[in-house]
């Protein structure tokens, strides 16, 4: 006998990030901008520092975890405040009233 569950399949892939062949998408903007800079100021070096700053981010987010990637970046890096018109002091944890 077949049972009704038999046709069911659990995706094992709905949580992967978003890819640019094999590269995330914050691999892949560092990998293209470093390189594309690199080509337009003829620079050899930057090339291949954007590689090595692609394979850092990488290693990052495997020791550490995705978490504490986008913890980081949203503590450190800048932000567009055209995006919100009243942005709250992150370090103010509790409101009154």
């Amino acid at each position: 006998m077949s049972n009704k569950f038999d046709s069911n399949k659990i995706l094992h892939h709905l949580d992967d990030p978003n890819r640019i062949l094999i590269f995330t998408i914050d691999e892949a903007i560092v990998l293209i901008g470093g390189f594309m800079v690199g080509l337009l100021l003829s620079n050899l070096l930057l090339m291949v520092f954007s590689i090595g700053a692609c394979l850092l981010i990488r290693i990052f987010k495997k020791r550490i975890g995705v978490g504490a990637y986008q913890a980081f970046a949203y503590w450190y890096l800048p932000y567009s405040k055209k995006a919100y018109k009243v942005l709250p002091p992150s370090h103010i944890r509790e409101w009154l009233g």
